[in-house]
């Protein structure tokens, strides 16, 4: 803050202070060339430069404001405010009050930008009246929402609970980005949370989760109000989804519910579903004991339409014979229907069985004789091609030709 009554002039623009206040004469046909740095207040730091302004809180207050055509901060004017494409806020390393409610488009016409980084501390953060970006890299920041369709992103590795108070004035996403190393990390229709991070969310119309780097697994419930996206990123990551108790319906990249926006997910292992409801977690690692086996199976899951609602361990199976046991495979398609029970529906399936003939018939004709236990086969499985017969049920399964 200069001292009382010490004048300077910069750019075009004069300014003096008297008795520890500011008054200003801004010459606006000269900002156009400003580049300046100003400390404003004790609370906070800015530059204007190429269209650019900056501002770093350095102790708890920020505010950015429009009025006469003039952009100030924190009642200092800095820029005239036509002239300004980009706003930059940089929370302090301590709790900050941040609010730009008061950046519009009628006073700032060229704005292009906002983005606001909340730093350190627990901050409260308001944003424009445009769309904004608003950060939180380290949880528990209070998001206020104002007009506009913003973005909001919250870093994982932190604590604490981020809070969008408010939310839903305009098509606002909220994206979770996941940490460099392996997470767990659950999300419903209210909130999100990974070790000891809770992100609490209402009104938003986008939930994007993002894994990073590392083997991550995401454990979700959908809502009927926002569809929910899924991104593995690096590693080998997994997806374990709450059927809640109903069927469910798998395509290529997709799973979903009746009543409930889709869980749409790319860069994922293996998918399982299941009902988490009361679900047991036995290992301790934050996913349902329903999930387990298909998240650790493996295999590539590129689609199919599964619509499911008992225990199904595929779709359609491509992926080669095993002497024993599950290898994954690749899951191209098909389509199964089944009623009860914990439903695993994963990228792989069982792809063969050490008994028997398991040689695959060429002849035209083809007899299929299954022994599958728990229900499994419908009555109208037998008219499905034999390949579909070894995803659907991949129990014990001889097939056996009729030569002519």
């Amino acid at each position: 803050m200069p001292e009382a009554g010490i004048g300077q002039t910069f750019g075009g623009t004069s300014c003096a202070t008297r008795s520890g206040g500011w008054t200003a004469r801004l010459q606006k046909t000269a900002l156009a060339g400003l580049s300046v740095m100003l400390a404003a207040t004790a609370s906070a730091v800015q530059d204007f430069t190429g269209g650019t302004l900056t501002v770093t809180a350095t102790d708890d207050d920020v505010f950015i404001t429009g009025g006469g055509g003039i952009a100030a901060v924190n009642g200092v004017p800095v820029a005239d405010a036509a002239l300004v494409e980009r706003i930059v806020v940089n929370g302090g390393p301590d709790a900050n009050n941040i609010d730009l409610t008061q950046v519009e488009p009628n006073s700032f016409t060229a704005l292009t930008s906002v983005t606001i980084n909340g730093g350190g501390g627990a901050d409260s953060i308001f944003g424009s009246q445009l769309a904004d970006t608003i950060i939180d890299p380290d949880g528990g920041d209070t998001f206020n929402d104002t007009p506009g369709n913003d973005t909001y992103i919250v870093h994982l590795g932190g604590s604490g609970t981020t809070l969008l108070d408010g939310i839903g004035l305009g098509g606002n996403t909220l994206i979770i980005e996941g940490s460099a190393g392996a997470d767990v990390i659950h999300a419903g229709p209210t909130q999100a949370t990974s070790g000891g991070q809770t992100i609490v969310y209402s009104g938003i119309a986008q939930l994007t989760l993002l894994g990073g780097d590392g083997d991550d697994v995401f454990v979700v419930q959908s809502s009927a109000d926002f569809p929910i996206l899924v991104n593995g990123q690096g590693g080998v990551n997994g997806l374990a989804f709450d059927n809640e108790g109903q069927a469910v319906i798998q395509t290529d990249g997709s799973i979903a519910i009746a009543g409930k926006q889709p869980v749409n997910f790319a860069s994922i292992a293996s998918v399982s579903n299941c009902n988490q409801a009361g679900a047991a977690d036995a290992n301790l690692d934050g996913v349902p004991d329903g999930c387990e086996q298909a998240l650790s199976s493996g295999g590539d899951n590129t689609g199919g339409d599964n619509t499911t609602g008992g225990n199904n361990t595929g779709g359609s199976d491509t992926g080669g014979s095993s002497s024993g046991g599950s290898t994954g495979g690749t899951s191209t398609g098909g389509s199964s229907t089944t009623t009860s029970g914990d439903n695993a529906v994963s990228s792989g399936g069982d792809s063969g069985s050490s008994g028997g003939d398991d040689s695959a018939a060429t002849p035209a004709e083809v007899e299929e004789v299954l022994e599958c236990g728990a229900g499994l086969c419908g009555a109208g499985t037998a008219q499905l091609m034999p390949m579909l017969l070894l995803g659907l049920c991949g129990a014990k399964m001889r097939m056996r030709s009729r030569r002519q």
